[in-house]
């Protein structure tokens, strides 16, 4: 196997990883807390969407700075 293909394995196998472990850490808390959960996407879903997106662009940015961290 040519070693572009290998390495193109490895990052993909690499990524399934961090999805799987991504949708374990994301159910823990709906599997062993369900009524807090609910709770909380219901005060969730009431937030206006500039502060959604503030969220979520605080979230997308401290991933992106742990992912370089831990690839630097």
């Amino acid at each position: 196997m040519h070693k572009a293909t290998r390495w193109c394995f490895y990052c993909l196998h690499k990524v399934w990883l961090a999805l799987a472990l991504l949708l374990i850490l994301e159910g823990v808390w709906p599997l062993l807390f369900p009524n807090r959960w609910q709770k909380y996407l219901h005060s969730l879903s009431q937030l206006p969407a500039a502060q959604l997106q503030k969220v979520g662009a605080a979230m997308v940015l401290g991933g992106a700075i742990l992912l370089w961290l831990l690839l630097v």
